[in-house]
């Protein structure tokens, strides 16, 4: 109940001018009131004159005590708001003769802090929170590798995206020793893991979750590899350099031509690799075969045949319209921008086309699965991926 209810259902008896109620409830409530104000209020001088209490709370904390063991008696379960709810009860029961000594206690106490207020300085030096600070990414910087480490090999990049320990993509690192560490530790898990038994399903038993780290525009991104590739000067942003863990394939130089089929693009989009090396089958129907098991077996003519064997019929080819065999993106990683919703109860990270306002997943860069706007994130109906 709101202190307004509060005063509208018991400020009934008016004595001498003044509303005579149990203030038990009502002091409660203005409490609860108070701590939802200061929620935005800047941070208290702690050195400020404390507000003088009023004569109810000043008779409150010499009987609280006596009044929850009166209650507990009676009532074992009773609760906090049992005892204000008594409280006031009994405060209204009191005669004004038993309440002056308190209202005069209260009035020396406000007399004392209305002279405090006046001597008082207010301490503008109060230390304020303040958010730790941002890590700049330096788009510049290529650190030595580390031990056990090889690199930096500038202009080459590592194929695919690694999973975490919680099975979900790892985010692009805006710290090198950062990134260094964060893959160690994945690392030590793997191994720890194969040692148990207890390989989580998002790893494979025989390969390490992640080979290296490639530097990108954006900051350094954890790759699963395994090869280096070489990076062409179109795809820079993605893939400036790339530093592996232990020893890897020799890297091709990066100004050496690669064919467009060939070429293998430094933006990755955590996908499982497809192997085209299989021949597609053809889609076809099958020729219908006569049974001739069924027919009865007859002579062979002794005479040769005078007329020429028919020519066969040529078979109607169907032609099938078969889909593109690569479809490229339509945005790249280093153009979104990357957020973090709540959907579902849970916590995505998507990728944020500014200028388009197309909203991506991390892992399909395809089609987009929301649209951006003043108004906030609409998803798409006709999207069906999950997120």
């Amino acid at each position: 109940m709101s202190a307004t209810q509060i005063l509208s259902a018991t400020a009934t008896d008016v004595v001498d001018g003044r509303i005579e109620m149990p203030t038990g409830d009502l002091d409660d409530a203005l409490q609860k009131m108070q701590v939802k104000r200061r929620k935005n209020k800047k941070d208290k001088d702690p050195n400020a004159p404390k507000r003088a209490a009023s004569a109810y709370m000043l008779w409150l904390n010499e009987n609280r005590a006596a009044i929850k063991d009166e209650l507990l008696t009676t009532n074992p379960d009773a609760k906090i708001t049992d005892v204000t709810k008594r409280a006031g009860e009994l405060w209204k029961e009191l005669g004004d003769e038993q309440k002056a000594p308190f209202q005069a206690q209260s009035d020396e106490l406000r007399a004392a802090y209305h002279e405090a207020m006046k001597a008082y300085k207010p301490d503008h030096a109060v230390a304020k929170k303040t958010k730790a600070p941002k890590v700049k990414y330096d788009v510049d910087e290529m650190p030595d590798a580390p031990q056990d480490w090889t690199g930096p090999h500038k202009m080459h990049h590592l194929l695919r995206k690694v999973a975490g320990i919680d099975g979900k993509t790892v985010r692009i690192q805006k710290n090198f020793d950062a990134a260094v560490a964060l893959a160690n530790e994945i690392n030590a898990a793997w191994t720890a893991a194969v040692e148990n038994g207890d390989v989580p399903s998002h790893w494979k038993s025989d390969v390490k979750p992640c080979a290296g780290i490639t530097k990108t525009s954006t900051g350094y991104d954890l790759r699963l590899g395994p090869d280096l590739v070489a990076t062409q000067e179109k795809d820079a942003k993605g893939g400036l350099a790339s530093w592996t863990i232990g020893d890897v394939p020799a890297p091709a130089p990066a100004h050496t031509s690669v064919d467009a089929d060939e070429h293998e693009s430094p933006v990755v989009h955590d996908q499982k690799a497809k192997t085209p090396d299989a021949p597609k089958k053809k889609r076809g129907r099958k020729p219908k075969t006569q049974d001739h098991a069924s027919e009865p077996a007859t002579e062979p003519d002794t005479e040769p045949a005078t007329e020429p064997a028919a020519e066969p019929a040529k078979k109607k080819v169907m032609k099938v319209k078969t889909k593109a065999s690569s479809k490229k993106p339509m945005v790249i990683v280093d153009d979104c921008l990357e957020i973090e919703i709540e959907r579902n109860g849970e916590d995505v990270t998507l990728l944020l086309h500014e200028d388009s306002g197309n909203v991506f997943a991390t892992d399909n860069l395809f089609a987009p699965v929301a649209k951006a706007s003043d108004d906030g994130i609409q998803f798409l109906k006709t999207i069906t991926q999950k997120i």
